[in-house]
Protein backbone atom coordinates (compact mmCIF):
# COMPACT_ATOMS: atom_id res chain seq x y z
CA UNK A 1 0.00 0.00 0.00
CA UNK A 2 2.57 2.60 1.07
CA UNK A 3 4.33 1.74 -2.65
CA UNK A 4 1.05 2.98 -4.60
CA UNK A 5 0.44 5.81 -2.29
CA UNK A 6 4.02 6.88 -3.02
CA UNK A 7 4.23 6.15 -6.33
CA UNK A 8 0.71 8.80 -6.49
CA UNK A 9 2.25 11.44 -4.48
CA UNK A 10 5.32 10.98 -7.37
CA UNK A 11 2.81 11.96 -9.72
CA UNK A 12 1.43 14.46 -8.27
CA UNK A 13 4.62 16.35 -7.99
CA UNK A 14 4.89 16.24 -11.32
CA UNK A 15 1.29 17.88 -12.36
CA UNK A 16 2.54 20.72 -14.62
CA UNK A 17 -1.16 22.56 -15.29
CA UNK A 18 -1.63 25.04 -12.62
CA UNK A 19 -5.41 27.18 -13.45
CA UNK A 20 -3.99 29.52 -10.88
CA UNK A 21 -0.97 30.65 -11.97
CA UNK A 22 -2.58 30.47 -15.52
CA UNK A 23 -5.84 33.09 -13.99
CA UNK A 24 -2.97 35.51 -12.42
CA UNK A 25 -1.05 35.52 -15.62
CA UNK A 26 -4.36 36.25 -17.48
CA UNK A 27 -5.56 39.08 -14.96
CA UNK A 28 -2.20 40.25 -15.35
CA UNK A 29 -2.03 41.05 -18.60
CA UNK A 30 -4.78 40.66 -20.86
CA UNK A 31 -5.19 44.22 -19.95
CA UNK A 32 -9.07 43.66 -18.90
CA UNK A 33 -11.15 45.67 -16.33
CA UNK A 34 -10.97 43.45 -13.22
CA UNK A 35 -14.90 43.31 -11.61
CA UNK A 36 -15.40 41.18 -8.37
CA UNK A 37 -19.26 39.71 -8.42
CA UNK A 38 -19.92 39.97 -4.48
CA UNK A 39 -19.03 42.92 -2.32
CA UNK A 40 -18.97 41.23 0.79
CA UNK A 41 -16.15 39.87 2.80
CA UNK A 42 -15.56 36.86 0.77
CA UNK A 43 -15.29 39.69 -2.40
CA UNK A 44 -12.72 41.76 -0.17
CA UNK A 45 -10.46 38.93 0.40
CA UNK A 46 -9.91 38.18 -3.28
CA UNK A 47 -9.25 42.06 -3.33
CA UNK A 48 -6.89 41.48 -0.91
CA UNK A 49 -4.88 37.79 -2.79
CA UNK A 50 -5.58 40.69 -6.12
CA UNK A 51 -3.40 43.00 -4.53
CA UNK A 52 -0.72 40.79 -3.81
CA UNK A 53 -0.63 39.96 -7.22
CA UNK A 54 -0.47 43.67 -8.07
CA UNK A 55 -3.67 43.40 -10.33
CA UNK A 56 -5.70 46.02 -9.78
CA UNK A 57 -9.40 45.93 -9.09
CA UNK A 58 -12.19 48.20 -11.50
CA UNK A 59 -15.19 47.59 -9.96
CA UNK A 60 -17.16 45.67 -7.09
CA UNK A 61 -20.55 44.26 -8.07
CA UNK A 62 -23.35 43.25 -5.80
CA UNK A 63 -27.13 42.80 -6.49
CA UNK A 64 -27.63 44.30 -2.85
CA UNK A 65 -29.22 47.91 -3.69
CA UNK A 66 -27.78 49.42 -0.56
CA UNK A 67 -24.27 48.57 -1.78
CA UNK A 68 -24.34 50.11 -4.66
CA UNK A 69 -22.57 53.55 -4.95
CA UNK A 70 -20.62 52.84 -1.82
CA UNK A 71 -17.12 52.04 -2.36
CA UNK A 72 -14.89 49.54 -0.90
CA UNK A 73 -11.53 49.73 0.01
CA UNK A 74 -11.44 52.77 -2.22
CA UNK A 75 -13.26 50.94 -5.08
CA UNK A 76 -16.59 51.55 -6.52
CA UNK A 77 -19.58 49.42 -6.38
CA UNK A 78 -21.94 49.04 -9.36
CA UNK A 79 -25.62 46.95 -9.79
CA UNK A 80 -25.50 43.96 -12.25
CA UNK A 81 -27.02 46.28 -14.87
CA UNK A 82 -24.39 48.51 -15.70
CA UNK A 83 -22.11 45.57 -15.76
CA UNK A 84 -24.06 43.77 -18.17
CA UNK A 85 -23.91 47.39 -20.10
CA UNK A 86 -19.87 47.69 -19.98
CA UNK A 87 -18.18 47.15 -23.29
CA UNK A 88 -14.57 47.58 -22.43
CA UNK A 89 -13.23 43.71 -22.53
CA UNK A 90 -13.53 42.48 -18.85
CA UNK A 91 -13.22 39.30 -16.27
CA UNK A 92 -15.38 38.95 -13.71
CA UNK A 93 -14.26 37.01 -10.37
CA UNK A 94 -17.46 35.29 -8.47
CA UNK A 95 -16.73 36.95 -5.01
CA UNK A 96 -18.98 34.89 -3.04
CA UNK A 97 -19.17 31.63 -1.46
CA UNK A 98 -22.90 31.49 -0.78
CA UNK A 99 -24.46 32.48 -3.85
CA UNK A 100 -21.81 31.14 -5.76
CA UNK A 101 -23.83 28.97 -8.44
CA UNK A 102 -26.48 31.53 -8.73
CA UNK A 103 -24.46 34.20 -9.87
CA UNK A 104 -22.70 32.18 -12.40
CA UNK A 105 -26.08 31.61 -14.13
CA UNK A 106 -27.04 34.68 -13.92
CA UNK A 107 -23.87 36.00 -15.35
CA UNK A 108 -24.66 33.29 -18.75
CA UNK A 109 -28.65 33.86 -18.63
CA UNK A 110 -27.72 37.67 -19.08
CA UNK A 111 -25.21 37.32 -22.23
CA UNK A 112 -22.27 37.38 -20.60
CA UNK A 113 -19.78 35.14 -22.35
CA UNK A 114 -18.07 32.34 -20.08
CA UNK A 115 -15.04 33.31 -20.51
CA UNK A 116 -14.95 36.48 -19.66
CA UNK A 117 -15.80 35.16 -15.96
CA UNK A 118 -12.95 34.02 -13.47
CA UNK A 119 -12.99 31.53 -10.45
CA UNK A 120 -11.14 32.61 -7.59
CA UNK A 121 -9.19 29.47 -7.48
CA UNK A 122 -6.28 31.41 -6.93
CA UNK A 123 -7.14 32.72 -3.35
CA UNK A 124 -4.75 31.67 -0.44
CA UNK A 125 -2.69 30.70 -3.24
CA UNK A 126 0.91 29.79 -2.28
CA UNK A 127 2.72 28.97 -5.28
CA UNK A 128 3.12 25.11 -6.95
CA UNK A 129 7.01 25.06 -5.59
CA UNK A 130 6.42 26.06 -2.37
CA UNK A 131 3.36 23.48 -2.01
CA UNK A 132 5.22 20.81 -3.78
CA UNK A 133 8.45 21.12 -1.49
CA UNK A 134 5.63 21.15 1.75
CA UNK A 135 4.52 17.56 0.34
CA UNK A 136 7.76 16.51 -0.82
CA UNK A 137 8.81 16.36 3.21
CA UNK A 138 6.10 15.11 4.54
CA UNK A 139 4.95 11.81 1.99
CA UNK A 140 4.93 10.05 5.01
CA UNK A 141 2.68 11.95 6.40
CA UNK A 142 0.48 11.98 3.34
CA UNK A 143 0.57 7.77 3.65
CA UNK A 144 -0.31 7.64 7.11
CA UNK A 145 -3.26 9.81 6.53
CA UNK A 146 -4.44 8.26 3.56
CA UNK A 147 -4.37 5.03 5.19
CA UNK A 148 -6.44 5.99 8.28
CA UNK A 149 -9.16 7.33 5.29
CA UNK A 150 -12.01 4.81 6.99
CA UNK A 151 -13.95 4.45 3.55
CA UNK A 152 -13.42 5.28 -0.02
CA UNK A 153 -15.04 8.72 -0.18
CA UNK A 154 -12.57 9.78 2.07
CA UNK A 155 -9.70 8.68 0.49
CA UNK A 156 -10.79 9.73 -2.96
CA UNK A 157 -11.07 13.12 -1.78
CA UNK A 158 -7.82 13.74 -0.17
CA UNK A 159 -6.40 12.42 -3.15
CA UNK A 160 -8.41 15.00 -5.06
CA UNK A 161 -7.36 17.71 -2.65
CA UNK A 162 -3.77 17.30 -2.94
CA UNK A 163 -4.34 16.91 -6.43
CA UNK A 164 -5.92 20.21 -6.65
CA UNK A 165 -3.25 22.30 -4.32
CA UNK A 166 -0.86 21.56 -7.39
CA UNK A 167 -3.59 22.28 -10.34
CA UNK A 168 -6.50 24.56 -8.42
CA UNK A 169 -8.04 22.19 -10.94
CA UNK A 170 -11.43 21.92 -9.37
CA UNK A 171 -12.45 19.21 -11.42
CA UNK A 172 -10.99 16.83 -9.54
CA UNK A 173 -14.48 17.44 -7.07
CA UNK A 174 -16.85 16.43 -8.84
CA UNK A 175 -19.00 13.89 -7.93
CA UNK A 176 -17.87 14.12 -4.31
CA UNK A 177 -20.40 16.40 -2.98
CA UNK A 178 -22.28 16.04 0.44
CA UNK A 179 -25.75 17.83 1.54
CA UNK A 180 -24.81 21.09 2.74
CA UNK A 181 -27.36 20.23 5.85
CA UNK A 182 -24.81 18.10 7.30
CA UNK A 183 -21.73 19.39 7.24
CA UNK A 184 -20.28 19.33 10.76
CA UNK A 185 -22.70 16.45 12.08
CA UNK A 186 -22.20 13.61 9.46
CA UNK A 187 -24.67 11.05 10.86
CA UNK A 188 -23.04 8.07 9.34
CA UNK A 189 -19.84 9.40 11.31
CA UNK A 190 -20.47 11.63 13.93
CA UNK A 191 -22.59 9.65 16.59
CA UNK A 192 -24.06 11.66 19.33
CA UNK A 193 -25.41 10.91 22.54
CA UNK A 194 -27.34 12.83 25.15
CA UNK A 195 -23.97 13.26 27.46
CA UNK A 196 -22.41 15.48 24.44
CA UNK A 197 -20.22 18.33 25.83
CA UNK A 198 -19.54 20.40 22.39
CA UNK A 199 -17.45 22.95 21.41
CA UNK A 200 -18.21 24.91 18.66
CA UNK A 201 -14.98 27.13 17.39
CA UNK A 202 -16.03 29.75 15.29
CA UNK A 203 -19.25 29.67 16.72
CA UNK A 204 -19.88 33.08 14.60
CA UNK A 205 -23.41 33.97 15.15
CA UNK A 206 -24.30 30.75 16.61
CA UNK A 207 -25.94 29.06 13.54
CA UNK A 208 -23.89 25.55 14.06
CA UNK A 209 -24.73 25.65 17.99
CA UNK A 210 -28.44 26.24 17.04
CA UNK A 211 -28.53 23.35 14.88
CA UNK A 212 -26.32 21.17 17.31
CA UNK A 213 -29.19 22.23 19.96
CA UNK A 214 -31.94 21.34 17.44
CA UNK A 215 -30.38 17.97 16.25
CA UNK A 216 -29.81 16.96 19.94
CA UNK A 217 -33.41 18.16 20.23
CA UNK A 218 -31.89 19.86 23.52
CA UNK A 219 -30.69 16.79 25.23
CA UNK A 220 -26.77 17.74 26.06
CA UNK A 221 -24.51 18.35 28.73
CA UNK A 222 -23.08 21.44 27.28
CA UNK A 223 -22.52 23.82 24.66
CA UNK A 224 -19.30 25.98 24.63
CA UNK A 225 -19.08 28.46 21.90
CA UNK A 226 -15.81 30.49 20.68
CA UNK A 227 -16.12 33.40 18.92
CA UNK A 228 -13.32 36.35 18.48
CA UNK A 229 -15.13 39.11 16.42
CA UNK A 230 -17.35 41.26 18.44
CA UNK A 231 -20.27 41.94 15.70
CA UNK A 232 -20.69 37.81 15.14
CA UNK A 233 -20.25 38.02 18.96
CA UNK A 234 -23.62 40.00 20.20
CA UNK A 235 -25.74 38.44 17.30
CA UNK A 236 -24.77 34.97 18.92
CA UNK A 237 -25.23 35.80 22.50
CA UNK A 238 -28.90 36.46 21.40
CA UNK A 239 -29.56 34.05 19.48
CA UNK A 240 -28.42 31.36 22.24
CA UNK A 241 -30.05 33.40 24.97
CA UNK A 242 -32.82 30.91 25.67
CA UNK A 243 -30.66 28.37 26.45
CA UNK A 244 -29.40 27.79 29.88
CA UNK A 245 -26.27 25.32 29.45
CA UNK A 246 -24.32 27.12 26.88
CA UNK A 247 -21.54 29.40 27.54
CA UNK A 248 -20.23 31.99 25.04
CA UNK A 249 -16.72 32.97 25.06
CA UNK A 250 -15.67 36.44 23.28
CA UNK A 251 -12.39 35.24 22.21
CA UNK A 252 -10.50 33.01 19.59
CA UNK A 253 -8.59 29.56 20.16
CA UNK A 254 -4.88 29.10 19.62
CA UNK A 255 -2.11 27.91 20.94
CA UNK A 256 -1.49 30.36 24.26
CA UNK A 257 -3.21 32.60 25.61
CA UNK A 258 -2.55 36.21 23.88
CA UNK A 259 -3.97 39.12 22.01
CA UNK A 260 -3.16 39.19 18.30
CA UNK A 261 -4.35 41.54 15.73
CA UNK A 262 -7.59 40.67 13.62
CA UNK A 263 -9.53 41.40 10.51
CA UNK A 264 -12.78 42.07 11.98
CA UNK A 265 -16.61 42.65 10.96
CA UNK A 266 -16.48 40.20 8.45
CA UNK A 267 -19.08 37.98 9.14
CA UNK A 268 -17.87 34.28 8.69
CA UNK A 269 -14.60 35.32 7.19
CA UNK A 270 -13.43 37.45 10.18
CA UNK A 271 -10.11 36.19 10.94
CA UNK A 272 -6.05 36.78 12.57
CA UNK A 273 -3.73 38.41 10.54
CA UNK A 274 -0.66 41.29 10.86
CA UNK A 275 -2.67 43.35 9.12
CA UNK A 276 -5.30 43.41 11.05
CA UNK A 277 -7.05 46.51 11.80
CA UNK A 278 -8.70 45.39 15.41
CA UNK A 279 -7.46 43.20 18.05
CA UNK A 280 -8.97 40.10 19.44
CA UNK A 281 -8.40 37.75 22.22
CA UNK A 282 -6.69 33.89 21.99
CA UNK A 283 -7.52 31.29 24.69
CA UNK A 284 -6.13 27.70 24.34
CA UNK A 285 -8.87 25.34 24.46
CA UNK A 286 -6.66 23.42 27.15
CA UNK A 287 -7.98 25.88 29.59
CA UNK A 288 -11.47 23.98 29.67
CA UNK A 289 -10.32 20.81 29.87
CA UNK A 290 -12.35 20.34 33.02
CA UNK A 291 -15.21 20.50 30.95
CA UNK A 292 -14.49 17.26 29.58
CA UNK A 293 -15.10 18.02 25.59
CA UNK A 294 -16.60 15.41 23.48
CA UNK A 295 -17.22 16.99 20.29
CA UNK A 296 -14.98 19.70 19.00
CA UNK A 297 -15.65 21.56 15.50
CA UNK A 298 -13.21 24.06 14.00
CA UNK A 299 -13.80 26.56 11.18
CA UNK A 300 -11.59 28.91 12.07
CA UNK A 301 -10.31 30.97 8.51
CA UNK A 302 -7.08 29.30 8.64
CA UNK A 303 -6.34 29.40 12.64
CA UNK A 304 -6.87 25.56 13.07
CA UNK A 305 -3.22 24.60 13.75
CA UNK A 306 -3.09 26.65 16.10
CA UNK A 307 -5.70 26.34 17.53
CA UNK A 308 -5.43 21.85 17.79
CA UNK A 309 -1.94 22.83 19.23
CA UNK A 310 -3.64 24.55 22.21
CA UNK A 311 -5.84 21.26 22.50
CA UNK A 312 -3.50 18.90 22.98
CA UNK A 313 -3.98 17.82 26.47
CA UNK A 314 -8.04 17.17 25.42
CA UNK A 315 -7.17 15.43 22.58
CA UNK A 316 -4.41 13.04 24.55
CA UNK A 317 -7.12 12.75 27.51
CA UNK A 318 -9.95 13.35 26.14
CA UNK A 319 -10.28 12.03 22.64
CA UNK A 320 -12.83 13.65 21.40
CA UNK A 321 -15.16 13.36 18.26
CA UNK A 322 -14.03 15.96 15.63
CA UNK A 323 -14.95 18.03 12.67
CA UNK A 324 -12.23 20.19 11.73
CA UNK A 325 -12.15 22.43 8.02
CA UNK A 326 -8.97 21.81 6.00
CA UNK A 327 -9.25 24.20 3.21
CA UNK A 328 -8.57 27.24 4.03
CA UNK A 329 -4.53 27.15 3.96
CA UNK A 330 -2.94 24.60 0.87
CA UNK A 331 -1.08 22.46 3.72
CA UNK A 332 -4.32 21.95 5.88
CA UNK A 333 -5.41 18.73 3.99
CA UNK A 334 -1.60 16.98 5.63
CA UNK A 335 -0.58 19.36 8.40
CA UNK A 336 -4.04 19.12 11.00
CA UNK A 337 -4.87 15.56 10.23
CA UNK A 338 -1.05 14.69 10.76
CA UNK A 339 -0.83 16.93 14.15
CA UNK A 340 -4.42 14.98 15.11
CA UNK A 341 -3.05 11.69 14.42
CA UNK A 342 -0.07 12.77 16.36
CA UNK A 343 -1.96 12.89 19.36
CA UNK A 344 -4.30 10.08 18.98
CA UNK A 345 -3.13 7.12 16.03
CA UNK A 346 -6.67 5.03 16.43
CA UNK A 347 -8.45 7.88 15.13
CA UNK A 348 -10.50 6.79 12.10
CA UNK A 349 -10.60 9.74 9.55
CA UNK A 350 -13.09 10.98 7.45
CA UNK A 351 -13.06 13.58 4.39
CA UNK A 352 -16.65 15.18 3.35
CA UNK A 353 -17.15 18.03 0.57
CA UNK A 354 -19.67 20.40 1.19
CA UNK A 355 -19.41 23.47 -1.63
CA UNK A 356 -18.48 22.41 -5.29
CA UNK A 357 -15.53 24.32 -5.62
CA UNK A 358 -13.53 22.44 -2.68
CA UNK A 359 -14.66 25.22 -0.30
CA UNK A 360 -15.84 23.73 3.69
CA UNK A 361 -13.80 20.55 3.13
CA UNK A 362 -14.01 19.11 6.60
CA UNK A 363 -12.09 16.63 8.02
CA UNK A 364 -14.32 14.36 10.57
CA UNK A 365 -11.85 12.34 12.88
CA UNK A 366 -13.30 9.68 15.42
Amino acid sequence: MDHIVENLIGSLLDAQHDYAEESIDSLKNDRKEVYIFGAGAAGKLIKQDLDRFEIPVYRFVDNDVKKVGTRIEGVPVIGFQELVMAQKPKKIIIGTVAFHDEIVHQCLKSGIPSNELCLADFLHYNRKEITRNFFLNNINAIVNIYQHCADRESRELFIANLVYQFTRDRRHYHGHLSELEQQYYEPDIIRLNNQEVYFDCGAKDGDTALAFHRLQKGIYKKIVTFEPDQENYLLLQENLREFPRVENINAGVGEREQILAFHGNMGGHSSFGDAGELQAQIVPLDRYLEYQPTFIKMDIEGFELSALKGAQDILQQCRPKLAICVYHKPCDIVELPKYILDQQEDYRVYFRLYRNFGHDLVCYCV
